[in-house]
């Protein structure tokens, strides 16, 4: 259970939940709704119906293939899996009496870097507070599906991915691989208005909450569709305030990493031309700073809005990045500057991993 900055959250979530919210070039953001439709029959997502998203078209990328683990990774993932374990209870201590010792966020799990942090440890974490095999499984921003693997190899019953952006091509060849367990649509996910109540016994995505633009609306779906007791697994990141926070500062040198939070808006489109040529991949952070994909959210926002929409954090892990605490260290000036935009830790902290159950009584959550 997490604890401490819940202080905070009435007046924070409220006022989250009805700013306006800019990206990192100063423009307002967009609400994006669609409607979505579930076969009555099939229980899965089935069409989407009318859809005013920007991003029409397939947009895989061209060449995509099913990721496959190659000869090396495969020898790898198994001895990462037995020193990482070790590793992180060693580690996990350390960085707490360092950055959190009053325990404030009642952080489960610190990192150093990404070290344990890949999606075959965060599956088994997630595995291990709800079976995945036999579930039904919503993977909200989905992607080309790069991710899919590591779900489907615990047998869910059925795995639907959900994407702001289409990614067709991608999908049919996940599809031909995986079988009919497998499907996808292109929707927002802030509007699942047509999606059943308590559909699913598990929520998850990696690497998506740090762009959604209206993740209060998005949590109140997720709570809505998920089924009593079901389970919210997120893992996300880089979070807007830390290093490389809108996906592409710090390309070119460790100086350079906060440029996104420093920069006025011309000097930092001067910066993001230099990153050379730009096309739609969800490898180039220009994507999302394009299309004002970020939340543009803190570490304890994101915990009061997750407590606000009715769930309770079961397990919450934090990622440091040794790069921006570097970059601090080395230049005094930007230190203090970025610290009248933020906290250090929000300034150092690039992913969160959040697990968070859905109470069986909404009510008697809000009063905890």
């Amino acid at each position: 259970m997490v604890k401490g900055a819940f202080h905070r959250a009435g007046l924070g979530a409220r006022w989250l939940a009805n700013s306006p919210r800019r990206n990192a070039l100063g423009m307002r953001t967009m609400e994006i709704r669609t409607v979505i439709d579930i076969g009555a029959n099939t229980g899965q997502f089935a069409r989407c119906d009318r859809s005013i998203l920007p991003a029409v078209g397939d947009r895989t990328p061209r060449g995509w293939v099913v990721p496959e683990d190659g000869l090396t990774e495969k020898i790898k993932k198994p001895l990462r899996w037995l020193l990482y374990r070790p590793y992180l209870k060693v580690i996990n201590p350390i960085l707490e009496r360092q950055y959190d010792p009053a325990r404030r966020l009642g952080v489960n799990q610190w990192y150093w870097g990404y070290r344990g942090f890949e999606y075959q440890s965060l599956r088994a974490r997630l595995n291990r507070h709800r079976a995945i095999r036999g579930s039904s499984v919503l993977v909200v921003g989905c992607g080309t599906g790069r991710d899919i693997g590591s779900w489907m190899a615990y047998r869910p019953d059925r795995l639907v991915g959900i994407d702001l952006f289409s990614y067709t091509t991608a999908w049919e060849l996940l599809k031909t691989k995986y079988g009919p367990a497998l499907s996808f649509v292109q929707g927002d996910i802030s509007n699942l208005s047509n999606v059943k109540d308590n559909m699913f016994d598990i929520i998850g995505s990696d690497h998506v909450f740090e762009h959604v633009a209206n993740l209060p609306d998005a949590l109140r779906e997720f709570y809505r569709v998920l089924k009593v007791d079901g389970i919210l697994y997120a893992a996300f990141g880089p979070l807007w305030h830390c290093f490389g926070g809108d996906h592409i500062s710090g390309y070119d040198t460790i100086a350079n990493g906060y440029n996104h939070l420093l920069l006025e808006r011309q000097d930092y489109l001067r910066y993001l031309a230099k990153a050379g040529d730009f096309a739609h991949s969800e490898d180039d952070g220009r994507t999302w700073v394009e299309n004002g994909l970020f939340s543009y959210l803190k570490i304890w926002e994101y915990l009061c809005l997750l407590r606000d929409a009715g769930f309770t954090v079961m397990h919450l892990g934090i990622v440091l990045d040794p790069r921006g605490i570097k970059c601090l260290t080395a230049n005094a000036a930007v230190r203090g500057q970025l610290l009248t935009l933020a906290e250090e830790l929000d300034l150092i902290a690039t992913s969160m991993c959040v697990i968070a159950g859905k109470a069986a009584d909404r009510g008697l959550q809000r009063l905890r």
